[in-house]
């Protein structure tokens, strides 16, 4: 049976076996799927060369390594290329090939709420992998995306718009808000990346955390959206590349796999 896994560090919570086991499963074929908790790039090597010898299939690749990750690979697609992260990895001809599927996850989830960024200030906060696949996605679709760190001189040439915090204080409204950092996941779901005031002026919440179904930024701002939708079609994006397949991507299929994600 085809093996598949995601590599990162501490991610036993993951629930990334779940979602992409039960896309299999819905879709009519069986597959394996493992976590492989890498503490160190040398844990990552040795998963990478069990990926070049076929004994896995394909990999996903979250924090800490989505940008360190891109060194090893023989090629990039044109998507991680512009990106500047991997999230996705099989091989072809050979080649480790490096790819990016958390953009079309952050579009579908956008597509399935009606959210339509177009000629709107976005702010993203953080500055890591997921934050640059948000933000080339944002870009695709029109909208005018801020990444905000507590550390812009550190991200200014990654990045085309870069801000402090302090920029939040100063607008009068947020149109769209995606929080790509760990603040407010469980247990700790009563946290916020930003204060009070400024959620309450968020008009669209995007949290990309996913435990806590519900995070405080989500129940301040007057929209909340977590990040469940954008894993399950970040995974079935990576799928339908590893196996070569159309994979159901309708709303009943997303709702289905989202509901049984916090079941």
């Amino acid at each position: 049976m085809n093996r598949f896994g995601l590599i990162g560090r501490n991610i036993s919570y993951s629930l990334s076996k779940k979602i992409h086991e039960s896309i299999a499963r819905m879709n009519g074929y069986r597959l394996v799927y493992d976590i492989y908790d890498c503490e160190t790039e040398l844990d990552v090597i040795a998963r990478l060369n069990q990926l070049r010898q076929g004994s896995i299939k394909g990999l996903n690749v979250t924090i800490p390594y989505k940008e360190s990750v891109m060194r090893y690979c023989d090629r990039l697609t044109d998507t991680a290329k512009e990106i500047g992260a991997v999230n996705t990895l099989y091989m072809i001809d050979n080649e480790l090939v490096g790819d990016n599927t958390d953009y079309y996850g952050f579009i579908k989830l956008l597509n399935l709420y009606h959210v339509n960024p177009k000629g709107k200030v976005s702010y993203i906060l953080g500055s890591g992998g997921a934050a640059k696949a948000v933000n080339y996605a944002l870009k695709s679709l029109g909208a005018k995306p801020v990444v905000v760190s507590r550390d812009k001189e550190r991200i200014k040439d990654q990045f085309q718009l870069v801000a402090n915090y302090e920029v939040l204080d100063i607008v009068p409204q947020i149109d769209i808000m995606v929080n790509t950092t760990p603040i407010g996941t469980s247990p700790r779901g009563d946290q916020m990346p930003v204060s009070k005031s400024i959620a309450q002026k968020t008009v669209v919440a995007i949290d990309l955390i996913y435990n806590p179904k519900e995070t405080a930024l989500m129940k301040t701002a007057s929209f909340g959206i977590g990040g469940a939708t954008m894993l399950v079609g970040q995974a079935m994006k990576a799928q339908a590349i590893w196996l070569d397949r159309v994979i159901d991507e309708s709303k009943e299929a997303f709702d289905a796999l989202v509901e049984e994600m916090h079941s």
